[in-house]
C-alpha cells in the first residue's frame, strides 16, 4: 500500500498505532460496513501537541459509501474532535482516495483542512 499502513477492521473497529511517530500514514477502505476509528495510540510513546498523521480513505469498487453513516470517530479525551466525518470532503466515486492530515492539539486529533487531498 505504497507506504501506508492498511487498517483492517476487527470487531467493527480499527486503531491507528503511530508507533512513537514512526508510522504516520494509514489507510482504510470503505466497504459499506460500519467502522469505529478508535483513539490513536502511540506504542512506545505518547502523542504530543503538534504530532500528525495522514489518513487515507478509499472508496471500494462500488463507491458511494457515505462516511458520515459508516465511520464513527469517538470524541473522548485523546480521541477526535466532534464531527470529524462531516468535516472531511470525501469523494463518492468508486476507487477514489481522500487523504487527510490529522494534528494533535494536546487533547484531541483534528483534521487539518482545507489540506484534504482527494484523488
Amino acid at each position: 500500500a505504497d507506504g501506508y499502513n492498511v487498517l483492517t477492521p476487527s470487531g467493527g473497529s480499527v486503531t491507528i498505532d503511530l508507533a512513537n511517530n514512526t508510522k504516520l500514514n494509514h489507510e482504510l477502505t470503505l466497504t459499506g460496513a460500519s467502522v469505529t476509528v478508535n483513539a490513536p495510540i502511540s506504542t512506545g510513546g505518547t502523542p504530543a501537541k503538534g504530532d500528525k498523521f495522514y489518513f487515507r480513505f478509499i472508496q471500494d469498487a462500488t463507491g458511494s459509501r457515505d462516511p458520515n453513516a459508516l465511520l464513527t470517530f469517538p470524541n473522548s479525551s485523546g480521541a477526535f474532535v466532534a464531527g470529524v466525518a462531516g468535516m472531511i470532503p470525501f469523494s463518492a466515486t468508486a476507487n477514489t482516495q481522500t487523504t487527510v492530515k490529522f494534528v494533535y492539539n494536546g487533547t484531541k486529533w483534528a483534521p487539518e483542512l482545507p489540506g484534504a487531498a482527494t484523488s
